[in-house]
């Protein structure tokens, strides 16, 4: 065998194991895509699940604002200005996190089952006679997050269970005030 054709097998061989390398590496690079697209994923879904748990954890530490709420609940046009203020910056914070999700999953990053669980609060609070008055007077709602709670609302089969059910002596705050 001449030189050339020595060079020309090796030059063969030599691009057979570089397209093995390139299919080795492109296989390398989808798995760690797809690992990085489950973190992100996994960390959105967190991210949104513990913003939702603090501003529930801070309510629940104000006697204050548990009692705000739960009387906002029951009555919310008769409520003094500055409760209305305080209730409207409440739930403006759980308005923003369910946005959020609204926009995560758009972006696909995060499930369909945990956006419902963020937005059940929500149904909770504007299921009540007060919180219903209150959904149909704030502007505070984006359009994308009106629309997922209108459309959930329609849903009777989807609905969590009505607030002075589910706390009780929470609602009864109203009572005392």
């Amino acid at each position: 065998m001449d030189h050339q054709a020595v060079a020309e097998m090796l030059g063969n061989y030599g691009e057979f194991v570089g397209a093995i390398g390139v299919v080795v590496t492109l296989a390398y690079l989808a798995v760690q895509i797809k690992q990085n697209t489950q973190s992100a994923r996994s960390q959105s879904r967190q991210t949104l699940l513990d913003a939702l748990s603090t501003t529930n954890w801070n309510l629940g530490n104000d006697p204050n604002l548990l009692r705000i709420y739960a009387t906002a609940f029951k009555r919310w046009p008769n409520l003094p200005n500055d409760e209305k203020a305080v209730f409207d910056i409440g739930m403006g914070r759980y308005l923003a996190n369910l946005q959020n999700g609204i926009l995560l999953r758009a972006e696909g990053m995060l499930d369909d089952a945990t956006l419902d669980q963020t937005a059940d609060f929500m149904l909770l609070c504007i299921l009540s006679e007060g919180g219903s008055k209150w959904w149909q007077e704030t502007p505070m709602a984006m359009r994308e997050t009106r629309q997922y709670l209108d459309n959930r609302l329609t849903q009777s089969n989807n609905l969590p269970p009505g607030i002075d059910e589910l706390f009780p002596y929470w609602m009864a705050m109203a009572e005392d005030h």
